[in-house]
């Protein structure tokens, strides 16, 4: 109903695409709408709409959050799908402006703008740009790379403090190895740039070494919450993510520290694996059966008692 109304009333789409959020940008440049789905752009209709669209996503790449930012990436992706796959589609020359006009943004933004950015939001570009028929380079990464690093190191002076490899290290490792992943596939030149893995090695040695000092700790369950069981499989779960990252590190063949050596650290950790594993079984409760028979011998579950409520 609101698209139809909008569709149809001139004055009253151009107030709502002066005014839209990403969300109004969203269903202007959306395909496949309607009950039948086979609304396409439903919004660019006139010259005017189109001057508006662009104006409204020029203001949200430039100036909006991550989240926002991303967003407009998506609808502009998914537009610009579209009009590869129905070349033949009307609204689609504006659409190929739009999309160059979007990156070009994107490039701007981060040119002049100190900010990390996502391995989400940067795989995303490179969707995008692999839809252009021209080149496109790669944004600036040296400011995400150097944040994402100096994050880690902080993450493991903490860890180092608490003698424990606490979530905030996973979780920044993650993202590190998650970049370095996509890096390989889009921008191999951006990690010779750094000297990769060269230039972890110090990191990923601390890290090694926390780990394995870790898992030498053998964890002790000391009444902290009123669920043993839970409190040994949260540690297997947390042993088994930092085994699963040092696997990933360990495939780069990093140089290791004096003293320090693959088999060592990863046997660590698998022993404690097993050990918080085995000890959460003895605190394992079975979860009651409400189907079963009851004691009394008259052949009625309890199940169906309750059924019949």
């Amino acid at each position: 109903m609101v698209i139809d109304f909008l569709s149809a009333t001139t004055t009253e789409r151009h107030k709502f695409l002066e005014r839209s959020s990403i969300v109004g940008m969203s269903l202007a440049l959306s395909v496949g709408g309607g009950s039948e789905g086979h609304r396409i752009f439903p919004f660019l209709l006139a010259t005017e709409d189109k001057e508006i669209i662009e104006s409204r996503i020029r203001q949200i790449v430039l100036n909006e959050p991550l989240q926002d930012l991303l967003h407009a990436m998506t609808i502009v992706f998914e537009a610009k799908s579209y009009c590869l796959e129905n070349p033949n589609t009307s609204q689609c020359d504006f659409i190929d402006d739009l999309f160059r006009t979007t990156i070009h943004l994107l490039q701007e933004r981060w040119k002049n703008t100190q900010e990390v950015i996502t391995t989400e939001l940067l795989g995303l570009y490179y969707k995008l740009v692999d839809l252009g028929e021209s080149y496109f380079p790669s944004p600036p990464l040296e400011f995400t790379w150097r944040t994402i690093i100096s994050e880690i190191e902080q993450a493991l002076d903490e860890a180092a403090k608490q003698y424990q490899v606490d979530e905030s290290v996973e979780l920044e490792l993650g993202n590190l190895i998650s970049l370095i992943k996509l890096l390989e596939t889009e921008e191999p030149r951006f990690l010779k740039f750094v000297d990769f893995p060269k230039c972890v090695v110090k990191l990923t040695n601390k890290f090694f070494q926390l780990c394995l000092e870790d898992a030498q700790e053998i964890y002790e369950y000391s009444g902290e919450t009123d669920d043993p069981f839970s409190a040994y499989d949260e540690e297997r779960q947390r042993y088994e993510s930092l085994y699963e990252i040092t696997e990933k590190f360990l495939e780069y063949d990093i140089e290791l520290a004096e003293g320090l050596s693959a088999d060592t650290i990863l046997k660590a950790m698998q022993y404690a694996m097993n050990d918080c594993e085995e000890r959460a079984q003895e605190y394992y409760i079975p979860e009651p059966d409400f189907e079963k028979t009851s004691s009394s011998g008259s052949g009625i579950s309890i199940g169906s008692l309750f059924s019949d409520l």
